[in-house]
């Protein structure tokens, strides 16, 4: 029914389609992942931003502004998966914790907790920046946080969830299509073997 060579061309022409779309959902589910850590926090810090510059220029009293900008970080959209919080640079709480258990810790501390607090916000950048972390420390839960500085308070807002390691996904699922392919040579193999048979009868 097939001959060797159309069955090497099917199983070819299988497995190229099949792992071009394994990377493409692969990469596409990161880059949906990273934006929804990045955009809430970039349009929260504008509309803070903006809040801070009428502070500053005695538009708006200064405590005022500051209360709005802690209702639109509340406000955040969460889907339980994303924890949105908004701190000072030196590590207290203004909305939310980072993670839960650094309320009261000080960057400058020097304990582990202390230096994951440092490395997430020492991060933050006016243009925004991504970080890796483990929380707790010494843990194999991986973390990923997208963090933003609002200059003009020395505030830090940031969204936090669990890592999406890419390479870890792609493994995962190249393992699976590999799987996939192994059982459609099979399968080819006993159709080919089936018919060489109904021919030899």
């Amino acid at each position: 029914m097939f001959g060797w060579r159309a069955k090497v061309s099917l199983w070819g022409g299988v497995a190229l389609v099949a792992t071009t779309f394994v990377v493409w959902t692969s990469l596409h589910q990161q880059a949906t992942h990273q934006a929804s850590l990045r955009e809430p926090v970039q349009r929260a810090t504008t509309q803070i931003r903006l809040l801070a510059d009428e502070a500053d220029k005695g538009l708006i009293p200064l405590e005022q502004a500051r209360q709005q900008a802690r209702s639109i970080a509340q406000a955040l959209p969460t889907d339980g998966h994303v924890r949105f919080w908004v701190s000072q640079r030196q590590g207290t709480p203004v909305v939310n914790e980072i993670e839960p258990g650094l309320q009261h810790i000080q960057p400058a501390e020097g304990t582990e907790t202390a230096q994951v607090l440092q490395r997430i916000l020492g991060t933050a950048s006016v243009d925004g920046q991504f970080v890796s972390y483990d929380w707790p420390p010494r843990t194999a839960v991986a973390r990923v946080a997208y963090v933003q500085k609002i200059h003009q308070w020395d505030w830090v807002i940031g969204a936090s969830s669990d890592h999406l390691a890419l390479a870890s996904l792609l493994v995962e699922r190249l393992g699976l299509l590999v799987i996939g392919l192994g059982l459609l040579g099979f399968t080819l193999r006993m159709v080919s073997t089936g018919s060489r048979n109904e021919m030899c009868r």
